[in-house]
């Protein structure tokens, strides 16, 4: 899920997958976001596993951006959840 916060920050939230047997011990997350114009991605790392939750900034005003979140293991990483579209505010702070 995402929700605007203001004019150039978001919040994302996300659950955590279900982990099968074989597939490794989930150590953090990655969160890859772009713009509308898809002219960069970026990348957002949670720190551990325990983070289903984050404040994306530095953010353009009044833009659309998609989100997909995927977990990560030592040696790989998940296929990601759904992408995920949210636009800044256009006003505020």
């Amino acid at each position: 899920n995402c929700t605007s916060l203001n004019k150039t920050s978001v919040l994302l939230t996300w659950q955590k997958p279900l982990v099968l047997p074989g597939d490794g011990i989930i150590r953090g997350f990655n969160i890859n976001y772009t713009d509308e114009r898809y002219r960069d991605v970026f990348l957002f790392k949670t720190p551990t596993a325990e983070f289903t939750e984050a404040v994306i900034s530095s953010l353009e005003p009044a833009t659309v951006y998609y989100f997909q979140a995927s977990s990560r293991t030592r040696k790989t990483f998940g296929g990601g959840g759904a992408v995920v579209m949210c636009q800044t505010k256009a006003y505020g702070k």
